[in-house]
């Protein structure tokens, strides 16, 4: 019996579906005397649209919100991988750390997802409470898909959970702390206003005083009760103790000038002072001097002195004296230059000659100069110091501070053509430059012979070169970019030389399709063969002289080659505006 085969077309698209079927009738013959037999046959299609990481799951697994900022705890949930019908899944809260209904509202439902609709947002609203809490937490849970396509979570699990982190925005600092204060001083009951910005609430303060003399200065606390109650039933209590305490300060007998103006030699003594208190019997005075910049009288300085009363209750009274004691004079210099920058190499000038005046005169110099280096840079400095001694002992310091420079790295660009005359790359060094460095090749593949650059050994293309001479205290750096180029060489269509025949025996002749004659020129070939039926046998984007008659898919035989004959090219320069060479190759296999 003769078999004839039905070619059904199998459309290939990217939807994720259910197994879909179709049937095959055949309806008549054109020989009556034979019959048809199962006029019906069934084709199954089943889908490959679903992919490795296609399914349901939470954009975020953690959503951190802050109550009274945030109004809802927003969870995004997403479908990836194209859907042919409707797929849905259940959401549910559960409480963790944070409860409902005093932290978020209880929210549940079902998200459906459409083939044009695959991204959902579940809110879940946040309550802002009054009270002072640590960060809690809650859950939203997704469970029982409902999918006719195999949809499931992405992690495997048969649920998936996310959590809800709340922030809290209440602190103690809304209520007034404890202090201390005068009599004449106790601060009014203050208004408390809370963040609660949704969730109304009722404050109730009571004050009761313990130990209240009638008169003032008394001593007594003032304890302060706060009861808060917001909209969800949570209570927050707050308690401010006010103690009220006698601050009236002992008194000075002897008085004395705040402020004097003296010389050098007219420095007062320092008088005992005394005090009147309610409790003289247990007050004390302390007396302390300090001094600035050494006592130096060519200078001058201040002398601040402090007397300190404290009685029985710790009452304190302070009385300070400043005296200020006028100077001699400083040492001084005259002009010179107290910074200078140079770059290395250039002449270190000399050191100035400085006059120096003032003070007690009858001078002592001793002078140094050295070289200071720093971690991380090449550049220093040259410090020349002058320590100046007067004859009362005073001394003054002078500097003047050279900042020597490296030069700058130079960069330098060459364009030269591949048939070009080596170079010497010294030449292209500035004229200040130390020449004794070394070279290095940092990018390229090239070989250097000492400072000479030969192009015709290298590739078109840029070479980055360093220079670097580092073996005296100026440092010389510079950085070459030598662009390769073949504009001096000839490079047109009429230099393209195209193999005629391609013999495939391993004899080392002939054994690959080559272009050749414009290797410098940087062209870039994509290469089609055709048999001579006019299929393409061979196609390259970027041919590199590699084909050797091998057939596409080693569809030919057992050997992969493709059968002798001869073959059609086309050569397209796809980085030229050059029109495409074609031609017959003749295909050996012997």
């Amino acid at each position: 019996a003769e078999v004839q085969q039905i070619t059904v077309t199998i459309l290939n698209d990217d939807i994720i579906e259910a197994q879909e079927a179709y049937t095959v009738t055949l309806n008549s013959t054109t020989n009556p005397l034979v019959p048809i037999n199962d006029a019906t046959a069934n084709g199954i299609i089943n889908d490959d649209d679903a992919n490795p990481g296609d399914g349901i799951q939470f954009t975020q697994t953690e959503v951190i919100v802050t109550e009274g900022i945030d109004d809802y705890a927003i969870f995004n949930v997403t479908l990836t991988g194209n859907i042919g019908e409707n797929v849905t899944v259940d959401y549910t809260t559960a409480v963790g750390t944070a409860i409902s209904p005093n932290d978020f509202t209880e929210t549940s439902g079902t998200i459906t997802f459409e083939p044009t609709v695959k991204s959902f947002n579940i809110q879940v609203p946040i309550i802002d409470d009054i009270l002072v809490e640590n960060q809690e937490q809650f859950t939203v849970v997704l469970s029982n898909i409902v999918s006719n396509i195999g949809i499931e979570f992405v992690n495997g699990q048969p649920t998936n959970t996310a959590t809800g982190t709340i922030n809290d925005n209440d602190s103690d600092t809304d209520f007034p702390e404890d202090e201390t204060v005068s009599c004449d001083a106790v601060p009014t009951i203050p208004t408390i206003v809370l963040n609660a910005k949704d969730c109304a609430y009722t404050v109730d303060v009571v004050e009761n005083l313990t130990g209240q003399d009638d008169s003032c200065p008394s001593e007594y606390t003032i304890t302060r009760t706060w009861t808060v109650t917001d909209c969800v039933g949570n209570v927050r209590n707050h308690t401010q103790t006010i103690t009220v305490e006698d601050t009236t300060a002992p008194t000075f007998v002897e008085t004395l000038p705040q402020n004097l103006t003296v010389t050098c030699d007219a420095v007062p003594d320092a008088e005992a002072l005394t005090i009147t208190d309610n409790c003289d019997a247990n007050a004390t005075v302390t007396y302390n001097e300090t001094a600035t910049n050494d006592r130096n009288c060519s200078t001058g300085y201040v002398i601040t002195r402090t007397w300190t009363a404290q009685d029985c209750a710790g009452n304190e009274n302070i009385h300070t004296q400043t005296i200020t004691i006028e100077p001699t004079g400083p040492i001084t210099a005259s002009n010179y230059d107290q910074e200078i920058t140079i770059t290395c190499g250039e002449d270190i000038p000399e050191v100035p000659a400085i006059e120096f005046m003032g003070g007690c005169g009858d001078f002592t110099v001793a002078f140094t100069e050295e070289e200071q280096f720093s971690t991380g840079t090449d550049d220093y400095m040259i410090v020349r110091t002058w320590n100046v001694t007067d004859s009362c002992d005073n001394m003054e310091t002078f500097e003047q501070i050279i900042f020597v420079m490296q030069p700058q790295e130079e960069l330098i660009t060459i364009d030269i053509c591949i048939e070009d005359s080596e170079i010497d790359l010294i030449n292209y060094l500035p004229e200040s430059f130390d020449t004794s460095g070394t070279f290095e090749v940092i990018s390229g593949n090239a070989t250097l012979n000492g400072s000479y650059f030969d192009p015709i050994n290298f590739e078109v293309g840029e070479y980055i070169i360093s220079y670097s001479s580092i073996d005296t205290s100026c440092k010389f750096y510079a950085e070459y970019t030598i662009n390769v180029n073949a504009d001096c060489v000839p490079c047109g269509l009429k230099d393209i030389i195209v193999s005629k025949a391609v013999t495939v025996n391993g004899d080392g002749i002939n054994d690959f399709f080559e272009i050749t004659g414009v290797e410098n020129c940087d062209f870039e070939f994509r290469v089609l063969l055709f048999n001579r039926w006019g299929k393409k046998v061979f196609e390259s984007e970027n041919y590199e002289n590699d084909w050797g008659g091998f057939a596409p898919n080693g569809s030919f035989g057992k050997s992969g080659v493709l059968p002798a004959g001869t073959y059609y090219y086309i050569i397209n320069i796809t980085n030229r505006e050059l029109k495409p060479i074609n031609g017959y190759i003749y295909l050996g296999t012997e």
